[in-house]
């Protein structure tokens, strides 16, 4: 996906897509991060072999596996304890996110230096005329920071409980009013907060390195196992149950050489994961 990186607006995961059990709605935390994460591939993570972008149920099912993968699936809320399962969730490198715990001027920074930042707080501090309590959840919550517009002292953010399908996601609010949201969780000037850095994992900036080559490994694997359930389930699919398991095979050839083709490797893992997709919408 060809983007400008310091442009690119992330896809909105809306985390009212995915309640739990007992229908509370507690991801926005795996929302902002699943958001910065796909800034952080320049949208590839989300794109569809077609080049169309992720719909509803893929949100829904990235978010739910978010959620699983914590083990507590009832929590009334997250914390910077669980993001490294919701990493592991949806095939995130560990390092992709990073704890920033620090004072606003640092934040402000790495807004201004090609990072999104995700800043927790509560809308009951900012002031009555606010953006942020026209457009953000007003409980405990966590929000994705953009960008910081230094000319007009604004901040770009998105609140993960925006519902799925609205065109304008993306809004701004005087930085001070940051200050103030986040205050409910600070302590001696420094706020809960977490960044990634926009473009680290893009498929053009990771193109032939290691860290690439493993992830697409750990993909195919991933794919593999959701091939061999529906092959196990499954009645008159087995031709293209058999095909897919004739690329996988190959690309794990090439994936264990040196010489591998990485566009063309990500290509066909990209085919592979639209077929199996589809094969699970037939599975349920």
């Amino acid at each position: 996906m060809s983007v400008v990186t310091n442009k690119y607006n992330p896809l909105l995961f809306s985390e009212r897509v995915a309640p739990n059990a007992n229908g509370a709605l507690t991801l926005c935390r795996a929302a902002s991060l699943a958001m910065g994460y796909d800034a952080a591939t320049n949208g590839d993570w989300t794109t569809n072999a077609n080049g169309s972008r992720w719909g509803r149920a893929k949100i829904k099912r990235a978010l739910e596996k978010m959620r699983a993968e914590t083990g507590e699936p009832l929590r009334d809320g997250y914390n910077q304890s669980h993001q490294a399962a919701f990493l592991r969730a949806i095939g995130a490198p560990e390092d992709a996110w990073e704890a920033y715990n620090r004072s606003w001027s640092d934040i402000a920074q790495s807004l201004r230096s090609g990072w999104t930042v995700e800043l927790a707080g509560n809308v009951v501090h900012t002031p009555a005329d606010s953006p942020l309590r026209k457009y953000v959840n007003p409980v405990d919550h966590d929000i994705l920071l953009l960008g910081i517009n230094d000319k007009t002292k604004r901040v770009r953010f998105i609140d993960p409980m925006t519902p799925h399908g609205t065109r304008k996601y993306i809004r701004s609010a005087p930085s001070a009013h940051f200050r103030q949201f986040g205050s409910e969780f600070r302590a001696d000037g420094t706020y809960i907060a977490g960044r990634m850095r926009r473009g680290r994992y893009s498929d053009a900036a990771g193109a032939g390195s290691p860290a690439l080559i493993e992830r697409l490994k750990k993909k195919v694997a991933d794919l593999s196992k959701a091939v061999s359930l529906a092959k196990g389930v499954m009645d008159g699919q087995d031709q293209q149950i058999s095909v897919l398991e004739q690329e996988i095979v190959s690309l794990q050839n090439q994936l264990q050489t040196s010489n591998v083709d990485i566009p063309a490797a990500i290509a066909a893992v990209a085919n592979i994961e639209l077929a199996s997709e589809q094969l699970r919408e037939l599975l349920q």
